[in-house]
């Protein structure tokens, strides 16, 4: 940890792309958006990772919204979940994600507080829409 503290920007960015699953771990959470944003664009995350780092409310809207950008990413159904339920999220897209999801996921959502009151509204005027008429 020490140790990526320590090298520059372009060092780490560097290390974001070539690193191993615990160099951008610790680089996901660098204050600076290249280098995080730089973790994200690797396309050595894999899917477990990309659904923790979707899923953390403390991530930065940087990484958030990067996630959201790619559609490789978004093609599993767990990302598109924790995109939602994040606040980070812009709302456009949890919108759009919102449509996407299944009822369990809506009914969840219906009644949470953890996500902006307009995604709580969207999910309990999709949910009615489809299952309840």
């Amino acid at each position: 940890e020490e140790r990526i503290h320590n090298l520059s920007i372009g060092e780490k960015v560097k290390l974001a792309y070539r690193g191993s699953q615990e160099d951008r771990r610790l680089l996901i959470r660098d204050p600076n958006q290249i280098v995080s944003s730089a973790v994200v664009k690797s396309g050595r995350l894999t899917p477990p990772e990309v659904i923790t780092y979707a899923r953390n409310p403390h991530m930065s809207g940087a990484v958030v919204r990067e996630i959201a950008r790619n559609k490789a990413m978004l093609r599993t159904y767990p990302v598109k979940v924790a995109l939602v339920k994040n606040p980070k999220t812009p709302l456009s897209v949890a919108m759009r994600l919102l449509q996407q999801l299944q009822r369990r996921d809506l009914q969840a959502l219906t009644n949470s507080r953890a996500v902006p009151a307009a995604i709580m509204k969207a999910a309990r005027q999709t949910y009615r829409q489809r299952y309840l008429h």
